[in-house]
């Protein structure tokens, strides 16, 4: 499976950048930003959304979590 790219600039995103932008925006969204054009739509520092993602993982949301592999035998 290939990494999602941002909406906007093309850059591919890691894990935690998806995650962010379905805790601020919308958890069905399935186009997204990196952190710089995030920063970008809400006006603020990339620091800032760096401390967010911290804050929402030490509160253990789950959108946060790294998808795990597949277990063996459990394909539909």
């Amino acid at each position: 499976m290939t990494a999602p790219l941002c909406k906007q600039c093309g850059r591919e995103l890691c894990h935690d950048e998806t995650a962010l932008h379905r805790r601020l925006i919308g958890k069905e969204s399935t186009e997204f930003y990196c952190l710089a054009c995030l920063a970008e739509y809400f006006d603020c520092d990339e620091k800032l959304l760096r401390q967010k993602i911290e804050y929402f993982k030490s509160m253990g949301c789950t959108l946060f979590k790294e998808p795990g592999p597949k277990a063996e035998g459990n394909e539909a």
